[in-house]
């Protein structure tokens, strides 16, 4: 009868260690998936904030209508990388995207303002 209790109780101790060897693995890869979670969206903010002092410089060139986006003051250059940003500002946040010009380009709705802008960003 002893020995029958003893079976028993190990195997109630490996089931257990097993449930918590289970346990842990998970908890381990939550924590890896919120590490990983925060890198992406340390880096997203760090781009924006990249993108957002470039893009309010930018913007003073153009003219953004519901229609689409017309240079006024840039040079061609600067207006590729006008449009380079808009469209980056919108693929990372889509809630932005105000339309879309004949072009293709994301007609971004921040705003005028680099302070409106910022605060939608």
């Amino acid at each position: 009868m002893l020995k029958g209790i003893g079976i028993v109780w190990n195997g109630f101790l490996d089931q257990t260690v097993r449930k918590n060897q289970v346990a842990i693995e998970r908890g381990t890869k939550a924590e890896s998936n919120i590490e990983e979670m925060n890198k992406e969206y340390e880096d997203k903010v760090k781009r924006t904030e990249e993108l957002q002092e470039r893009y309010s410089q930018l913007r003073k060139g153009v003219s953004i209508t519901d229609s689409g986006i017309e240079n006024i003051s840039l040079s061609n250059e600067e207006y590729e990388e006008f449009l380079q940003i808009n469209n980056e500002l919108v693929s990372m946040y889509p809630s932005l995207r105000g339309g879309v010009d004949e072009y293709g380009n994301s007609i971004a709705d921040m705003g005028s303002k680099s302070e409106e802008a910022a605060e939608k960003l």
